[in-house]
């Protein structure tokens, strides 16, 4: 549960430093690059809008609007066929005939009136001639864009390694009280369960001498009764205590199917004498990894609480099927179920549905809360659903190896 807790904990500060890093990134990467995409628009429609295309008559562009921006400004005049008619630039020499030709072919089939194309800012405009461009060649800046990236993506990283690092010292720090009070919890559960069970086999064994003296006693009965419902108790609470004090249980290679079909046959009797019906869908070959008495003693809580709580002559339905790398084991029984309220309580220790009916049947409410541990530590799910009045099915499900 604290393994649990812990992963649950990590995913969230994960999760949110992630979505703040990827933000925060984002605001520095691309805010700026939008504000100068604006800036740049502006400065461009303002030169178009003062300044003439006839370079012969106007002479040079003023570059007193774009002096803070390292760059240069082109234009390039285009004729009513789409041909390349004259260009100027500001920086003379620094551009030939093939360059331009060539900077002409990337943008003369561009839609739109104003974008970015591989490091250049153009506006596109009609003129009595044709059409033009007025270009910013901002290809230098987009060098420094890049490496700007490249640092913010490195920057990105190196933060994220380090708060993942501090996360695990937090979550660590945080779940420490609670995994000593677990301890705790557990060592007393154990303790208290060893205490128990030799005043309880002390019990049973003079309850059986006064029973061969005195013969039969609903007294004795009664006392007999009580006393294995208390060793069950005693029992259960050792078996959690000692599965969720354990943090690694021995692993093996596990023929799931022949578990399945070996588990089951036991119970078959105890189906007979309420007129229930075992029907069983276990397909073969099957292979998962983990305890095997472990999954033994899940799968018999599940065909138990079947038995137990199935209506009589009713019909338990067991299924095992391999999906998507997933053994699937589903245990179904017709009968009263659960109401929908109480799905999500159904695995809490002594949560009994039917408090009158479990004490008949000398049950706890521990049995769902073993399943439910088991499958934590085999690192599987465990899942119910039930329509009130009419059914319930149990589903667990674990990865699945391939057979040898």
């Amino acid at each position: 549960m604290i393994k649990s807790l812990k992963k649950k904990l990590l995913l969230i500060m994960v999760c949110c430093y992630t979505a703040i890093i990827i933000v925060f990134s984002l605001l520095v990467i691309i805010a700026p690059e939008r504000e100068k995409r604006a800036e740049i628009r502006s400065l461009l429609d303002s030169y178009v809008g003062k300044h003439t295309l006839n370079i012969e008559k106007e002479g040079p562009f003023p570059r007193d609007d774009f002096k803070n921006l390292n760059s240069s400004i082109i234009t390039i005049n285009c004729d009513k066929n789409n041909n390349l008619s004259s260009w100027y630039s500001d920086r003379t020499g620094y551009y030939s005939d093939e360059s331009i030709s060539e900077l002409f072919a990337l943008l003369k089939n561009k839609e739109k009136d104003f974008d970015y194309y591989k490091g250049y800012y153009y506006i596109k405009h009609i003129t009595p001639d044709g059409f033009s461009f007025t270009i910013l060649d901002d290809t230098n800046s987009l060098h420094d864009y890049k490496r700007t990236i490249s640092w913010a993506l490195i920057g990105a990283s190196s933060s994220w390694i380090l708060l993942f690092i501090l996360s695990l010292k937090i979550v660590s720090m945080v779940t420490r009280p609670l995994e000593e009070a677990f301890e705790k919890q557990n060592r007393f559960i154990a303790d208290s369960s060893h205490e128990l069970k030799t005043p309880i086999a002390v019990i049973q064994a003079n309850a059986d001498v006064l029973e061969k003296e005195v013969g039969d006693n609903k007294w004795l009965r009664y006392i007999k009764t009580e006393t294995h419902k208390m060793d069950k108790l005693v029992k259960d609470l050792t078996f959690l205590a000692s599965i969720e004090d354990k943090i690694e249980e021995e692993e093996e290679r596990i023929d799931f199917s022949s578990l399945v079909e070996g588990t089951t046959l036991p119970f078959e009797a105890l189906a007979f004498e309420r007129k229930i019906i075992i029907e069983t869908n276990i397909e073969g070959s099957i292979f998962v990894i983990g305890s095997s008495t472990l999954l033994e003693k899940l799968l018999g809580i599940l065909i138990s609480n079947a038995i137990k709580y199935g209506e009589e002559g009713g019909i338990i339905k067991i299924s095992l099927e391999e999906k998507h790398k997933e053994a699937i084991l589903k245990v179904y029984n017709t009968g009263l179920g659960v109401k929908n309220e109480d799905l999500e309580k159904i695995f809490e220790r002594f949560y009994r549905t039917d408090k009158a009916r479990s004490r008949e049947n000398g049950s706890f409410g521990l049995g769902l809360a073993m399943a439910k541990t088991i499958a934590e530590k085999e690192d599987a799910k465990i899942s119910v659903d039930s329509e009130y009045g009419k059914w319930i099915e149990f589903s667990f499900t674990k990865r699945s190896i391939k057979e040898k």
